[in-house]
């Protein structure tokens, strides 16, 4: 299996969970990937401090086998096999449990994925037009309505995935999540940085009225 250096995400990761800008209640998760491992942060980890141990590293193959099982539709039995499939995906010797969202970054076809909750986007994303204001503020994104956690929502954030490289011919590299925040992709940090800068940038002349934490 191919090496994977975990550096600078885990510079990325510091910088991004010590930035106020972007945390909300130590919120967010982070990723890097080849086409055979994928690191993911572990749960019970703050950005703000994370580690190489902070993270796990997946094997992708087992991962991306998940999409040809089926579960059961009641979410807890569901989420309970899914969940132990996650962990059989770990790669050897890995004890750390992947966050719950692992398999929906393993869904984003770039090497970088940071996934964060900023107030001001959360004003976007929790907003009553948020899905409209985010389509005309940001017209290569994509929105994806409140659904349940874990399966279900990597699930509909893969399709959404399939239907814009269809239509627009190219991979999305940004994701909003109503009311959860956004998923920027890239394959460098300055790409993602770069987003991330526009997406503030922009808001922060269109929301009238910020959030005082």
């Amino acid at each position: 299996m191919k090496k994977l250096d975990i550096t600078e995400l885990i510079e990325a990761s510091r910088r991004y969970g010590t930035d106020a800008r972007f945390v909300l209640l130590g919120g967010g998760n982070t990723s890097v990937k080849n086409d055979e491992v994928m690191y993911v942060k572990a749960s019970g980890h703050a950005l703000g401090t994370i580690d190489e141990k902070g993270f796990v590293a997946m094997n992708l193959a087992r991962l991306n086998a998940i999409w040809q099982r089926e579960y059961p539709s009641k979410p807890e039995e569901r989420e309970s096999e899914v969940l132990a499939d996650m962990m059989a995906a770990r790669c050897e010797g890995e004890g750390g449990r992947p966050s719950v969202e692992a398999l929906l970054h393993a869904t984003i076809p770039y090497k970088y994925v940071i996934h964060m909750h900023p107030a001001i986007i959360n004003g976007l994303t929790c907003g009553q037009s948020g899905k409209e204001a985010a389509s005309e503020l940001f017209k290569d994104s994509i929105w994806i309505p409140l659904v349940n956690p874990g399966y279900i929502l990597a699930k509909t954030v893969r399709e959404a995935q399939e239907r814009y490289n269809a239509t627009h011919n190219e991979k999305a590299s940004l994701i909003f999540l109503q009311n959860h925040g956004v998923f920027v992709a890239g394959e460098t940090i300055e790409a993602i940085d770069t987003i991330y800068n526009h997406l503030l940038e922009v808001l922060e002349k269109y929301v009238v009225r910020k959030p005082n934490f």
